[in-house]
């Protein structure tokens, strides 16, 4: 009895010759990778949608939508990728361009507020639709071009590795080059602190831009929170991320929506959301600063009887420490009770007055 090797792309198989059987041997191996072939052609792509927040881009929007029609015609033909924008009451041409983009390539979506409503409750409002189309991945980028369209393949291929551990492929910027120091100065200072007195992880630098698994989306999802921050919320969530840096890039056109005054707001959202710190340390010193007081007018009942005089400057200048001291507790209670608020009211995040998938 003899033996016969085959040599195939496949591990190599061992058959033995009897009676002239080897050929239908090879015939059922044949018609057996056949099937698996087919098998593999017919399973469906896998949906890929980028959700993409919109508030007055008229400027930007048709380059970014050139720029991802070209990423849209490179990624794997087992990747199907599509575009969600979110116009989040834009009073300029957005919507109209938005319109237009769709009916030149049905690839493209997009829904659009009743009014302005921020770009947590867009993102939310993205994901949502994204999540509900049967999306196996979910992403999120901005339309400035400032989350480079290209780093897409990069993140998709990471995700379609057979050996694939990750739940999210993010973007995290390694400088900050083109944005004003102060800001700068600030960002970095706030994730520092956060990242001290919260029990959730956020990464400086970290972009909002990252494509995430169905899970991880759902999960997301779950959190009911009416005051939402997001860079938060993905730390919180956790699953295993991996991390693509990338060098700061600037606006490719229109203007940033985001000034001082508004990132400080965001920020004192994402304090309140995230840590009690704030409301435990006002408490803290507002007790040890009750026992200082209360010693210090024992203090001076004492030394008024003793010396016979009483210190007016002393009792004024402990009733002004005392005021101040009550303000601040008062102004860091007040920044928790106006999330209670909102959180109780229970409204709706946001309003969607059209939509239109992407197909």
């Amino acid at each position: 009895m003899a033996e016969l090797f085959i040599s195939r792309k496949s591990p190599r198989k061992k058959y033995e010759w009897e009676d002239g059987s080897l050929i239908e041997l090879l015939l059922k191996q044949q018609e057996q990778d056949s099937r698996v072939k087919n098998e593999k052609i017919n399973v469906p792509a896998k949906k890929y949608v980028m959700v993409v927040p919109c508030y007055n881009e008229e400027e930007v929007i048709d380059l970014f939508a050139n720029a991802l029609t070209s990423i849209m015609d490179e990624v794997k033909p087992e990747v199907d990728l599509r575009v969600l924008f979110v116009n989040d009451g834009s009073r300029d041409k957005t919507l109209e361009k938005m319109e237009n983009i769709n009916l030149l390539d049905s690839r493209f979506g997009y829904i659009s507020f009743s009014r302005n409503f921020g770009k947590e409750a867009a993102m939310l409002a993205g994901l949502t639709e994204a999540y509900e189309s049967g999306a196996d991945y979910v992403g999120v980028m901005d339309v400035d071009m400032q989350d480079p369209p290209h780093m897409i393949l990069d993140m998709v291929d990471m995700l379609e590795k057979e050996d694939n551990v990750y739940d999210c492929v993010a973007v995290r910027r390694t400088t900050r080059d083109g944005e004003p120091p102060i800001r700068s100065f600030f960002a970095r200072k706030f994730y520092k602190i956060m990242n001290k007195i919260s029990n959730t992880n956020m990464e400086d630098g970290a972009r909002d831009f990252r494509i995430m698994s169905r899970e991880m989306t759902k999960a997301i999802l779950d959190i009911k929170d009416k005051c939402r921050f997001s860079k938060g919320i993905f730390g919180y969530v956790g699953y295993n991320i991996h991390w693509l840096d990338y060098e700061n890039v600037e606006r490719a056109a229109g203007v940033t929506k985001w000034s001082f005054y508004k990132l400080s707001l965001y920020a004192l959202d994402g304090i309140t959301a995230f840590t009690e710190s704030p409301l435990r340390t006002a408490s803290l010193f507002a007790g040890f600063y009750g026992c200082l007081q209360f010693a210090l007018y024992i203090y001076q009942i004492v030394h008024s009887i003793v010396q016979k005089s009483f210190s007016l400057l002393l009792l004024f200048g402990s009733e002004y420490l005392t005021r101040s001291v009550l303000f601040v507790v008062l102004a860091v209670a007040g920044l928790y009770m106006v999330r209670i608020a909102k959180e109780t009211k229970d409204r709706p995040n946001y309003v969607i007055a059209k939509r239109n998938l992407p197909q």
